[in-house]
């Protein structure tokens, strides 16, 4: 998949694109990280990669058939919190102690309902 289709494509488009089976939800993760790795050294967004994670649900059968199912997205660490995952909210001791949230906030159940990949 080239980088141009990403850059073209709204997430009601990608969705559209895997919902007709012209994409699958791998490859638009796949290529997403690789847009991510390019720029992010200029632009310093991305301070909590979850590649291998994103691969894994994009991969997953029990992938939630939603309206956005298969379409990459990134979770800013103020809020909502994505279990497992780092949230320091910009504050030095949570970042510090390295904490990691345990459950899913409520709006990130639903991302996940929608078929929203985390990456």
């Amino acid at each position: 998949m080239s980088d141009d289709v990403l850059a073209r494509h709204d997430a009601t488009a990608l969705a559209a694109l895997i919902r007709d089976g012209e994409l699958t939800p791998t490859e638009v993760t796949e290529a997403t990280i690789a847009r991510i790795e390019a720029l992010d050294g200029d632009v310093n967004a991305v301070i909590h990669p979850a590649f291998e994670r994103g691969m894994a649900e994009a991969a997953s059968p029990d992938l939630a058939d939603g309206p956005f199912r298969g379409v990459p997205m990134l979770m800013k660490d103020l809020w909502p919190s994505t279990a497992g995952e780092p949230l320091h909210l910009g504050n030095k001791a949570l970042a510090a102690a390295g904490y990691v949230h345990p459950t899913d906030a409520d709006l990130t159940v639903r991302y996940r309902e929608a078929g929203f990949v985390m990456v």
